[in-house]
């Protein structure tokens, strides 16, 4: 997990989209979050897979304010980048 402690249930200043995200894997951890072609991720499957590029990214040195060039097509790979560069504070933008 990378948000502070403290962040969360407060007021809607304080939510982001990590913050939904993470709500929503600890609510309903086994529900769908994606489906694309054969792939079905729950929720908790797809914040592990996020979180593991988060330390990944985190381990090539970028951080809050980085920006991450996602060069792939509409897939559940492109959302665990896309969420585990937000769970660092990263920009993620598309390049394809």
């Amino acid at each position: 997990r990378f948000l502070p402690q403290g962040i969360g249930c407060g007021s809607m200043d304080s939510w982001s989209f990590v913050n939904i995200f993470e709500a929503l894997a600890q609510e309903v951890p086994d529900r769908l979050a994606i489906a694309c072609g054969v792939d079905r991720i729950s929720y908790a499957e797809l914040d592990r897979r996020a979180n593991a590029v988060a330390w990944h990214l985190h381990d090539l040195g970028i951080g809050a304010n980085d920006k991450i060039g996602i060069d792939l097509v509409n897939s559940s790979a492109y959302m665990e980048v896309f969420f585990g560069a937000q769970k660092l504070g990263a920009v993620p933008f598309n390049v394809n």
